[in-house]
């Protein structure tokens, strides 16, 4: 059977729900110019400009800042960049519990932003590294659910074969007869459905959770685009490249100690210098894709990029025009893409 590698959204609820507690979060003026902000990278700059700002902002209002200027990044698909900041917000976050006699412990939402971000890239070490090491004193049960399911996301991450499915997907199953992993059962189902193709799971959002964004997902009500969470997933019963979802927000969205590699560039004015459409596992299904490419008129071209894991991944790019609307060329022949900078 032909194995596709996918971009999967996950913990889209979660992650809406970090937004929307930031954005109530910012200071008042900053809050007001990311608003009316037209564009997500003026609302980054902004942000950039108060963290640099002199007087410099509180200890709280720098995790603020920082942890609403990483959801950004991460909406754009700048996840190396978005989990420095994830990092550093966490960083801050740890400073302001210890200062006010809490201990210092990071907040366990920016340290699960940071996780997901290395996910995003492939950097499946990073993230084992801390989901074993900055979740020993938690106890917040959404949290442990969230922490136990991010383990089974990597894990899935690392399949090589249809054979080493099967056990991450045990694991998935048992998480659903468990009342401690209730809070993230939605995001359970659709990782069974999208990876097995069961009707059974996407009957069990419909009738368990029929306003959740995983069910939107299963119904084709939510649009799909991939500028979110890439995963690496093996699907045995589907056909399509990408899973993710449209958040509502203007931005979207879980430690990472290690400093980020190749952050993204700090000036938010740039322009892409590529579009990416696809990340591949598999450089014949990365070979399909620029095929479809060709078909549509435009040059596509295929990156390798060997990991620290021994792993090679393979990207499919099509580089800017010089009238810098490949973007939105490539969307209206029904290719979704985000930019590479």
């Amino acid at each position: 059977m032909t194995r596709r590698l996918f971009i999967l959204l996950f913990c889209a609820v979660t992650a809406m729900a970090v937004i929307s507690a930031q954005s109530g979060t910012l200071p008042a003026p900053v809050q007001e110019q990311v608003e009316k902000a037209a564009t997500s990278d003026e609302a980054v700059a902004i942000l950039r400009k108060a963290l640099a700002a002199s007087p410099a902002p509180s200890a709280t209002q720098k995790t603020h800042l920082l942890a609403f200027l990483a959801s950004l990044l991460e909406q754009t698909g700048q996840y190396q960049e978005a989990r420095h900041q994830y990092s550093l917000a966490a960083n801050a976050s740890a400073t302001v519990n210890n200062a006010a006699g809490r201990g210092a412990v990071a907040a366990p939402e920016y340290l699960l932003g940071a996780v997901r971000c290395a996910l995003a890239t492939g950097d499946t070490a990073t993230a084992d590294y801390v989901l074993s090491t900055a979740f020993f004193d938690i106890q917040n049960p959404d949290v442990i659910a969230q922490v136990k399911l991010y383990a089974v996301w990597s894990w899935l991450c690392k399949v090589e074969t249809e054979a080493e499915i099967q056990q991450p997907v045990s694991a998935l199953k048992s998480f659903l007869n468990l009342s401690s992993m209730k809070s993230v059962k939605p995001s359970v189902l659709l990782t069974l459905w999208y990876i097995t193709g069961s009707a059974e799971y996407a009957g069990m959002l419909q009738k368990e959770f029929p306003s959740s964004t995983e069910c939107a997902v299963v119904q084709g009500e939510a649009q799909v685009m991939p500028n979110a969470f890439w995963y690496f997933l093996p699907a045995t019963a589907r056909t399509a490249d990408t899973v993710t979802v449209t958040p509502p927000a203007p931005a979207a969205p879980v430690i990472s100690t290690a400093p980020p590699a190749a952050p993204a560039a700090e000036t938010a004015s740039e322009s892409a210098v590529h579009w990416q459409l696809g990340f591949f596992r598999n450089k014949e299904n990365a070979q399909d894709l620029v095929n479809r490419l060709a078909k549509a008129g435009f040059s596509a071209v295929i990156k390798e990029d060997r990991r620290p894991s021994g792993t090679t991944y393979f990207t499919v790019t099509v580089p800017e025009n010089k009238e810098g609307t490949m973007g939105q060329n490539l969307k209206n022949a029904g290719f979704e893409c985000y930019p590479v900078y």
